[in-house]
């Protein structure tokens, strides 16, 4: 209906685009009418970038970028995950440190080859590769050592200089000789014990023969797909030895994959610019070595920590440095004065001393009451 009149055209009280065709966005036109001027429009595409971009949304998902001030309060109701630093200047509450990822959040683990750095999921955690990761790597699975064996046919047959090779996980390939590291035995199973005794001597194998069995069982010292070498042996004579090349190593010498599943972090560092006030209990887990709370003095304050209430430690205390009051020093901003009577002034648990003498104070006092026996003391003497 070309030509109507703004009052004849349909009224929409809800902007929408099918989201389907881009086109039709393209063609869609809008209205700016300029009262007793002219009128204008605007493609829709256009006045929607116009309206959304560069905002903040309130639903969904969105990237935004560039430094945000917030002059009131931001309120979160649900977790705030921060990959960086954090610059806190006010109060904090349930401040909680985690690393790692959560295991949904990557792909599970397959038998194939991965390299250092990816990220899967098995056994409902998180794993990450720290090294280049073979198909035969499972998270949390250790390698499987390589096995092969040496049977002894005809004992009779074997003669002063045959040899036995055996190739380790890394390639280097070691001779046993016969009247040099094993000799012939009295019957074909004592000449396998004797073959098991001189390879199990070497520090990269395993070796055994069970009581009257001609079979060398030999697996490997170190786990993993290198150790799949080859046993050859050298005789003389046919039919003397038999070899079977090791097989059924698994995986890295090393398992690459460590757990990389989301946690609270046992240890860390917080910088706190501003003061800290608990109204609750503060509980450091000293199960874990790293588990430490340090303080440092400001170089403006003459005190590191400052208590007005009673401090409870159900451990031992340790200070490398312990400072008592000397009558006279400036002590939490007043004068240390020396009590002149028992009954003088004092808070029970002060320790001050003299030249003379140390005092220490067992109860309080106002210094009003002179039947008190609030300081005690004892002198001070030379080597």
């Amino acid at each position: 209906m070309p030509n109507s009149r703004i009052s004849d055209l349909v009224k929409k009280e809800t902007l929408v685009s099918n989201g389907f065709d881009q086109a039709l966005d393209d063609q869609a036109l809008l209205l700016l009418a300029r009262e007793k001027s002219h009128n204008e429009t605007i493609n829709y595409r256009n006045f929607k970038q116009s309206i959304t971009d560069h905002s903040v949304q309130i639903t969904g998902h969105q990237n935004v970028s560039g430094e945000k001030t917030y002059f009131d309060d931001a309120r979160f109701l649900q977790d705030v995950t921060i990959d960086g630093d954090l610059t806190v200047q006010g109060d904090v509450f349930n401040l909680k440190f985690q690393t790692g990822i959560e295991p949904d959040s990557v792909t599970d683990w397959q038998a194939q080859t991965y390299t250092s750095g990816t990220e899967v999921k098995h056994q409902l955690e998180a794993w990450r590769a720290t090294f280049d990761a073979l198909d035969s790597d499972e998270p949390n699975v250790p390698g499987t050592a390589a096995t092969g064996s040496i049977r002894v046919v005809n004992f009779s047959s074997i003669i002063n200089g045959d040899m036995v090779r055996v190739t380790d996980a890394f390639g280097v390939t070691h001779g046993f000789v016969e009247g040099e590291d094993w000799t012939i035995g009295a019957n074909d199973s004592t000449t396998a014990t004797n073959i098991a005794t001189a390879i199990n001597e070497h520090g990269e194998f395993l070796a055994t023969s069970s009581s009257n069995s001609s079979i060398v069982n030999i697996t490997q010292d170190k786990v993993g797909v290198a150790g799949n070498t080859v046993i050859e042996i050298d005789t003389a004579n046919a039919n003397q030895l038999e070899a079977t090349d090791f097989s059924g190593g698994l995986g890295s010498p090393t398992n690459p994959w460590e757990l990389a599943t989301i946690k609270n972090l046992d240890g860390f560092l917080t910088n706190l610019d501003s003061d800290l006030y608990v109204d609750g209990l503060v509980r450091f887990n000293t199960e874990t070595p790293l588990a430490t709370f340090t303080i440092e003095k400001h170089p403006k304050e003459s005190l590191a920590i400052h208590s007005t209430g009673d401090v409870r430690m159900e451990g031992r205390l340790e200070a490398t440095e312990l400072v008592i009051p000397k009558v006279g020093d400036l002590h939490k901003g007043s004068e240390v004065l020396k009590p002149d009577h028992s009954y003088s002034e004092g808070e029970k648990g002060t320790v001050i001393f003299d030249d003379d003498f140390i005092f220490i104070c067992t109860i309080d006092s106002d210094g009003a009451d002179t039947n008190k026996v609030a300081w005690k003391r004892f002198a001070i003497s030379e080597w």
